[in-house]
């Protein structure tokens, strides 16, 4: 993201106030898309240029 706006933001780490919080995830779409024929088509790249298009415009 600060590639994109050209910023140097850091990020604030905190500890999680989340009881049994899962820290790490990775997503497989596998499944869904076996089980109900989803599959991405945005990449994130995309996705992420959509949301700062869409902030950019309010």
């Amino acid at each position: 993201m600060n590639k994109k706006l050209g910023t140097d933001a850091r990020p604030k780490y905190m500890e999680n106030p989340i009881k049994n919080y899962v820290p790490h995830t990775l997503a497989d779409t596998t499944k869904a898309e076996k089980e109900i024929g989803f599959k991405a088509t945005t990449s994130l790249d995309a996705g992420l240029d959509a949301i700062i298009r869409q902030a950019s415009a309010k």
